[in-house]
């Protein structure tokens, strides 16, 4: 009993870690990145300006569920505001004449509705994870502890702060990982209808998505080709084609062309120098002397390995902590410095070195860097020596070589030789996310020591390389107190911003009120009733995970597997 007892309160403790992980993420994500600075963000701000604003228009080639559901968490936050040729979506993401000290409630509001938007997925991503580990047999308080970190794994950190649908590709793969290996085993009826709501809405998100998890799940079918017959593919195939195709249809409808047509939207957005196919040689070329020397952007753009390896957990497209502008970037603290004695200043909170000449974004690079080393490395030697799952692992391996085929010409050109950008790591970061949850599942119950005091390493290396601590002056306290009072976590930041900042007069969640109209413009138009309809379906598939609901799902299922003579 006292056993129990004691498991209970574990359990909860670590629950309580996850939850303030989430939170504490959330509140530094809102406060110090702007997601309408993020990539691309012209591009594919032209879908929240369709469906909220009168003649919006879209000029892209990806599916339009993503945005609608960042759309709704949109018009949440801005229903209020006044439709203006200054609070206008089409205007947003300007950074050359954008000033951080004086960005407007308009741009703050939209900015954290995608963050907001993104969490929500984010979350239905975790919750599919702990389904899969729980299936895995590992203990409540060991899951809360893998998602926990999971939270700050940058490539997770990216997904949640970009206006693509990368995410919602993290949201929907672990659901469909566990539904599959979970009809595998008790071949249930409502698994299977499940799995063919999910796999359509993944397919018709980006077509390098599509390409990415098609040979996952075919490589997943693979391995439980014993445990599924031929008839069940057949089935699957045939209906879930159906589903996809009236997705589809309804996508093309919206965007006025397939996810393939691309070639026009060069010209629109001044992007013609990725007519390109990439150099067979940056497929094996690495640059040992530049990836210590320089472990930085366009040092390495003749080398994938290069790139991997400083993007996985940096930033070296320079497109989020390490933007220039950006309050991630800006204000950091020069929190060792040089001196001819060895101490620490506690009111300044500064240690001082004696023969310290590194640069701290030097040191982030390199820390990146290392631990980026240390992940693949570890990656290996558990898929290949250990007994962990090789497909979870080695995922990142499917992303890497789709990426390589659309470098190469297909389906057409989209390389740029300065650049390289073509191999953001960002683009299968849901498998990224896949492989260090396993990792960390096989770590955490291996036996070594110091396990619990290297998670708060982690834990520091982690806000260190994304420009953590920050320098204490007025112009990032008026900055941060500006921008809190329009985030969706304003109240839960004040706890922050009153004790971090020294600048405490302009803390409050009380908005401009010159900034807020009566008159509500801003409208939900065009809903894709289709996608819609699926997603809700998916989201009703979600509730029935509750303990309660599966119990009363596990009798119609006993009554239904005889009707339909699955065994």
């Amino acid at each position: 009993m006292k056993k129990l007892e004691s498991i209970k309160k574990i359990n909860i403790f670590t629950f309580l870690i996850l939850l303030f992980s989430i939170i504490l993420s959330n509140s530094f994500i809102n406060l110090y990145y702007l997601s309408t600075l993020s990539p691309d963000f012209n591009r594919y701000g032209t879908y929240l300006s369709y469906f909220l604003e009168p003649g919006g228009e879209i000029f892209s080639e990806q599916g339009v569920l993503y945005y609608f559901i960042i759309s709704l968490f949109t018009f949440i936050n801005i229903k209020d505001f006044n439709l203006s040729e200054e609070n206008s979506i089409k205007n947003l993401g300007n950074s050359e004449n954008l000033n951080l000290l004086y960005v407007s409630d308009f741009e703050v509001s939209v900015s954290t509705a995608i963050q907001t938007g993104n969490l929500f997925l984010f979350i239905v991503g975790l919750f599919g994870l702990f389904k899969f580990l729980k299936m895995k047999n590992l203990e409540n308080h060991k899951i809360y502890i893998v998602l926990s970190l999971l939270v700050f794994f940058p490539p997770s950190l990216q997904m949640r702060l970009t206006l693509k649908p990368e995410v919602l590709g993290f949201a929907l793969l672990p659901w469909a990982l566990y539904y599959f290996i979970s009809y595998t085993d008790k071949k249930s009826i409502f698994l299977f209808i499940k799995l063919l709501f999910i796999i359509p809405i993944i397919f018709t998100a980006k077509a390098s998505i599509t390409a990415m998890v098609g040979i996952f799940l075919l490589t997943l079918i693979y391995q439980y080709r014993d445990k599924i017959s031929f008839k069940e593919i057949a089935v699957f195939i045939l209906i879930s084609s159906f589903i996809f195709s009236i997705l589809y249809i309804e996508n093309t409808n919206v965007i006025n062309r397939s996810f393939f047509e691309r070639d026009d939207l060069k010209q629109i957005y001044n992007q013609t120098e990725y007519n390109n196919v990439a150099d067979p040689k940056i497929f094996y070329n690495i640059n040992f002397r530049d990836l210590i020397k320089h472990p930085e952007s366009h040092y390495h753009s003749d080398s994938i390995i290069g790139i991997t390896l400083i993007d996985t957990f940096g930033d070296y497209f320079n497109e989020y902590w390490d933007k220039d502008y950006t309050l991630s970037k800006k204000y950091r603290k020069n929190f060792i410095q040089p001196s001819e004695t060895y101490r620490f200043d506690s009111s300044n909170q500064i240690i001082y070195l004696k023969n310290w000449n590194f640069n701290l974004d030097y040191l982030r690079n390199i820390t990146s860097l290392l631990l980026s080393v240390l992940f693949f490395i570890l990656s290996i030697y558990f898929g290949v020596i250990k007994n962990a799952s090789k497909l979870l692992l080695f995922s990142p391996v499917i992303g890497i070589l789709v990426l390589i085929i659309n470098s190469l010409g297909f389906p057409e050109y989209n390389f740029y030789p300065d650049t390289a950008d073509t191999f953001k790591t960002f683009y299968y970061s849901f498998f990224l996310t896949l492989c260090f949850v396993e990792l960390l599942r096989n770590l955490i119950i291996t036996k070594f020591p110091f396990k619990k005091f290297l998670i708060f390493i982690y834990i520091f290396l982690i806000c260190f390389v994304t420009g953590f601590p920050k320098e204490n002056n007025t112009e990032l306290d008026y900055a941060l107190s500006n921008i809190n009072k329009n985030t969706s976590s304003c109240f839960l930041n004040q706890a922050y911003l009153e004790y971090s900042l020294i600048e405490r007069d302009g803390i409050s969640c009380t908005k401009n009120i010159n900034e807020i109209y009566q008159q509500k413009n801003f409208n939900i138009h065009h809903v894709p009733k289709i996608n819609t309809t699926i997603f809700t379906i998916f989201i009703i598939f979600l509730i029935t995970e509750i303990k309660f609901f599966n119990q009363y799902l596990k009798l119609k299922d006993i009554r239904l597997r005889k009707r339909f003579s699955i065994s």
